[in-house]
């Protein structure tokens, strides 16, 4: 704990959202600093995946496939153990386990990716507070003897040994108030062999298969690898292609796979590429039919370059002034109307979803685009002829698809030996054809739908007739109902009066151990009503206009009652040069913009005592 007070100068109180700086000794916090919590430990997660990803194609793949011949150098791991035990892995105990474990763990690795994920992400000044009270990210490898098989095979001369076990990789940061894990849960499939060519052709599909698929221009492997929306659409809505699509994704490569005619692409890919041999034919295929495990598309995509944060002062922000009659408009379009009217949907396409911010935003995506392409491992002339199809100019996501069951299969399945899980890399558009203009329009029309799930959560009063006349110091934000929702905000604070991260929590539907309301569940409803996934961001902030850090210093006081939010001047003066004067910041989904609220907060200079900022009705 000293290091993080060492880090922050004084005392830190952290929520599941954010972290409030306070001086020590006063009765009421002053802001100083602030960072999104929830935020950083998705960030870190994925940047964990990533670090593991890499470290299972360049260090375990050469570790995953033995040659019998040269298994010596293994304490357990080799042809006559498996042979023993095949079939009879609980009766591995004692030496023989701990020698097993040894084997695994240096098939894993361990060591090095302790070490890669200690040197990538502890040295990053972002992750500095939650990870410099750990010595080490990687807390433990768990394998669970449990679900281990053993088994093996020897035909026509060709022999083939398999262990299989489940593992958990154990990872840790500093918490709220001690350190919290996570895991990375996987499945180790061992191979051992006596045929060089087999071990060599695992190893090159493990490590390879991923680019080269993506990479094939032949039409039967492509229009796997650029899938467009109505491959996967079942009877829906246009729109509903920009949201979470992982339902969809599962039926296409799992449910359909065999109509169509994904399963006979892959292995024919695979048994073409890797495991053809002018001695034999090694018979590929899958395993049952639960060959889908998850999928990625997220972390590459149109909507993340959307969703990320932008500061009031970046030049890709977009922003209202409560000023202009217009945003007038659009302020009522986000946090009055119903978003179901035809208004909302063509409000957000004439001043959202504009030709100028459609085109800032794909490139942006570009940029990331290419990163992608990069990462894959493409030559130069892949990524050149990708570049140049319509399929990837139009991609909404560039991702991953992980499948598992892929298996040797002797004498017409007598014998099945597993295969390592792997990922195909895969675009996700909504069509080669549709136009800017269509595309435009279906982003208005989801967003639509994004918003609905906004003021269902906060059951937003669209019938609600007794606003101010805008912009005039009485005007308020919204009028919601009371619902069980306003019932969850009203717990007791530690100050005479509510401060702001406590607001802060309320509007970020989030967590606060200090008061032990878990606003969590609406957050993670309001995701399942907008049709996001939820790692996706969404924030209701008063934000730092220089780096967009949640609920920055301002001038005014918050306070909870029976009737609302209210608001009011504290009556002191703030010269902090980051002030916030009433610059909201809103992202969610696809929509996301910095509104100066103007006389809804300013108003508060003129008038004596409190007014509502959020009306309970």
């Amino acid at each position: 704990m000293k290091k993080l007070l060492g880090l922050l100068g004084s005392l830190t109180l952290i929520t599941s959202a954010s972290a409030t700086v306070i001086a020590c000794g006063e009765k009421e916090p002053e802001i100083t600093e602030t960072f999104d919590y929830d935020g950083l430990i998705k960030e870190l997660k994925v940047d964990v995946q990533k670090i593991y990803q890499k470290h299972l194609v360049e260090k375990v793949a050469p570790q995953l496939f033995g040659i019998t011949s040269t298994e010596s150098s293994n304490q357990f791991l080799r042809k006559a153990n498996i042979d023993k035990y095949k079939g009879n892995p609980s009766g591995i105990q004692g030496a023989d386990k701990t020698a097993l474990k040894n084997d695994l763990e240096k098939i894993l690795d361990v060591k090095s990716l302790e070490t890669s994920l200690n040197n990538e992400l502890k040295k990053q000044n972002k992750y500095k507070i939650i990870l410099n009270d750990v010595k080490s990210l990687l807390k433990s490898v768990a394998f669970d003897f449990e679900t281990m098989i053993i088994q093996s095979n020897e035909t026509n001369g060709i022999y083939l040994g398999n262990v299989v076990i489940d593992y958990d990789i154990v990872l840790q940061y500093k918490g709220e108030k001690e350190v919290e894990t996570f895991k990375l849960n996987d499945t180790l499939k061992y191979t051992s062999t006596n045929q060089n060519w087999i071990q060599t052709g695992s190893k090159n599909f493990y490590q390879n298969i991923t680019k080269d698929y993506f990479a094939s221009n032949d039409a039967k492997n492509s229009v796997h690898t650029n899938l467009e929306w109505n491959k996967i659409a079942n009877g829906k809505d246009a729109f509903e292609a920009y949201g979470d699509v992982e339902s969809g994704l599962k039926k296409y490569y799992q449910d359909d796979s065999r109509d169509n005619n994904f399963r006979t692409s892959i292995i024919s890919f695979i048994q073409k590429n890797y495991f053809d041999s002018s001695q034999t034919s090694l018979p590929i295929d899958f395993e049952g039919d639960l060959i889908y495990k998850e999928s990625n598309l997220f972390d590459n995509s149109l909507l993340k370059v959307v969703n990320q944060n932008k500061s009031y002062n970046s030049s890709n922000s977009i922003k209202y002034d409560y000023k202009e009659e217009n945003d007038k408009m659009m302020l009522e379009t986000f946090f009055r109307k119903d978003p179901s009217q035809i208004a909302t949907q063509n409000n957000l396409g004439d001043y959202y979803f504009t030709q100028k911010n459609y085109k800032m935003w794909q490139q942006e995506y570009s940029v990331e685009k290419e990163k992608f392409l990069k990462q894959l491992g493409l030559s130069t002339d892949q990524m050149e002829e990708i570049k140049a199809e319509e399929a990837f100019k139009k991609s909404l996501s560039l991702g991953y698809v992980s499948l598992k069951g892929l298996s040797i299969r002797i004498d017409n399945g007598a014998y099945v030996h597993q295969l390592p899980d792997f990922r195909i890399a895969i675009n996700y558009l909504f069509s080669k054809d549709i136009k800017e203009d269509a595309e435009r329009k279906n982003l208005a029309l989801f967003s639509t739908k994004t918003l609905s799930a906004f003021h269902e959560t906060f059951k937003i009063d669209h019938d609600y007739n007794e606003y101010p006349e805008q912009n005039t110091n009485e005007d308020f934000l919204m009028a919601i109902k009371k619902s069980t929702l306003t019932e969850d905000f009203n717990f007791k604070p530690n100050w005479g009066r509510e401060t702001s991260w406590v607001a802060n929590g309320n509007f970020n539907l989030t967590t606060d151990s200090n008061f032990e309301i878990a606003l969590e569940d609406y957050r993670l409803e309001m995701f399942r009503k907008a049709n996001l996934t939820s790692n996706t961001k969404y924030e209701f902030a008063f934000s730092q206009a220089r780096n967009g850090n949640q609920w920055s210093y301002h001038e005014w006081s918050w306070y909870l009652e029976e009737d609302g939010w209210m608001i009011a001047d504290p009556g002191r003066p703030n010269t902090n040069p980051n002030l916030n004067e009433g610059i909201l910041h809103f992202n969610l989904g696809y929509i996301q913009f910095n509104f100066n609220l103007d006389k809804i907060i300013k108003g508060t200079k003129e008038i004596e005592g409190k007014k509502s900022f959020i009306k309970f009705v």
